[in-house]
């Protein structure tokens, strides 16, 4: 809802003072609100390079007066863009695979170059779906590794939707719990496990205090 993508039933969406519910994902994405997907949605057929190249926004060689008659301008900022990629796949762990198709990555890296193209759009907020579903654990403690380190270099906010409560107490700052649409529990990481409402909802009757 957040991203556009689904419309709410009810209630508003605020993003930097700005009320943002009722608009097209494109104009929300161009508000700096960028997303991934639970199941990495990228270019196959496109090399990782170019999955993280197609991401980048208003680039001047997109329009027909842009690439008709500012020529050395788009050719200068694609190559800056190019650098911006590769250090992007650098921090990533990515960067031997620039050249790679992305249907030959493996699952884990195919999630972290849904989190490298995400930033090629420079977020102010970054939407990330179960950026560690089905990977191994040691490969998800990675992924979180990256964030963490993404939230350092870069000041972005990252929003993470996870069911790896372990990662919870290394790396989330703040926890919303949310059981059959309602919010439960919003608090620090250490309180989630001590919270009534959320053993009930998520371990049984049996493990409440």
């Amino acid at each position: 809802m957040i991203s556009g993508v689904v419309q709410r039933d009810s209630g508003e969406i605020w993003f930097m003072k700005e009320r943002i519910d009722g608009l097209q994902p494109f104009k929300i994405y161009a508000k700096g609100i960028v997303r991934s997907f639970q199941i990495p949605r990228l270019f196959w057929r496109l090399t990782v390079l170019d999955n993280m190249l197609i991401a980048a926004r208003e680039f001047i060689g997109e329009s027909f007066t842009g690439t008709l008659f500012r020529r050395g301008k788009w050719v200068s900022e694609e190559r800056k863009l190019v650098d911006k990629a590769l250090d992007i796949l650098r921090l990533l762990g990515l960067s031997e695979s620039a050249f790679r198709f992305a249907y030959q990555l493996s699952g884990g890296q195919m999630k972290l170059l849904e989190i490298g193209r995400a930033l090629m759009a420079d977020p102010k907020l970054l939407l990330l779906d179960e950026p560690t579903a089905g990977v191994h654990p040691k490969l998800a403690q990675d992924i979180f590794r990256k964030i963490e380190e993404i939230r350092r270099i870069y000041g972005t906010a990252v929003f993470v939707i996870e069911h790896r409560v372990e990662t919870l107490f290394s790396y989330a700052d703040w926890v919303y719990v949310m059981d059959n649409g309602s919010l439960i529990y919003s608090g620090k990481p250490s309180g989630v496990v001590l919270d009534a409402r959320v053993q009930k909802a998520y371990l049984g009757d049996i493990y409440v205090a």
